[in-house]
């Protein structure tokens, strides 16, 4: 795995990705902008981890901070670049258990934060609600069209502690039966009302 990975600029980093890395690079704000809307910062669940970005600037704001992320390649990265607050899992997220597969959204020019869920594979796929938290402040998934599974597998999670919950919207969701507007209206049956959006990022707040 070693032979994969790099030390870019005080990141590891997948040698084979340019395109995700500088997406990233210009959002590296989201998480303390996604946080500024969050009372309480004990625990926050995030994914997809990537190569941990956004997880290591979440461990410097949360007591212990929740990560998903099922490339292993990416996960390895996460690893070497996060520290002892965070609970990694290298697994998806769902609404289900069992296992899956994942496919590169694009061939030809890799970017690590390309994959979506496609079909029965190998990898485990769990529900947040699995965790069995005793608080939760914050939910932000940006896991390639996933996120409506994802919510309805912490329903529980999110009735109990309505926790803030960012969601990435721009219509991945579509191939999964979740099209943005679907999401929308999951949320607004939790209870939620859509308070901003920051970087493409959508923020949902509960309504008290």
């Amino acid at each position: 795995m070693e032979n994969q990975i790099e030390f870019r600029e005080g990141w590891w980093w997948p040698i084979c990705d340019h395109s995700c890395w500088k997406y990233l690079t210009k959002r590296k704000q989201v998480p303390a902008d996604v946080s500024a809307y969050v009372v309480n910062k004990k625990v926050v669940v995030q994914a997809g981890g990537n190569a941990g970005m956004y997880v290591k600037f979440y461990q410097d704001i949360f007591e212990t901070v929740y990560t998903f992320e099922p490339d292993p390649i990416n996960f390895y990265c996460l690893v070497k670049n996060t520290g002892n607050n965070v609970i990694k899992f290298q697994s998806c997220i769902g609404n289900t258990r069992g296992t899956v597969e994942l496919s590169p959204i694009r061939v030809k020019k890799p970017n690590i934060g390309g994959f979506f869920v496609n079909g029965h594979g190998k990898i485990p796929i769990l529900k947040i609600d699995d965790l069995g938290l005793d608080c939760c402040d914050l939910i932000h998934l940006d896991i390639e069209g996933f996120e409506g599974h994802a919510l309805l597998g912490a329903e529980e999670t999110i009735k109990k502690f309505h926790p803030i919950i960012a969601v990435e919207l721009v219509e991945h969701g579509e191939k999964f039966g979740w099209p943005d507007s679907k999401i929308r209206e999951l949320l607004l049956s939790y209870g939620y009302q859509e308070e901003a959006e920051v970087w493409g990022d959508f923020v949902f707040k509960f309504k008290e």
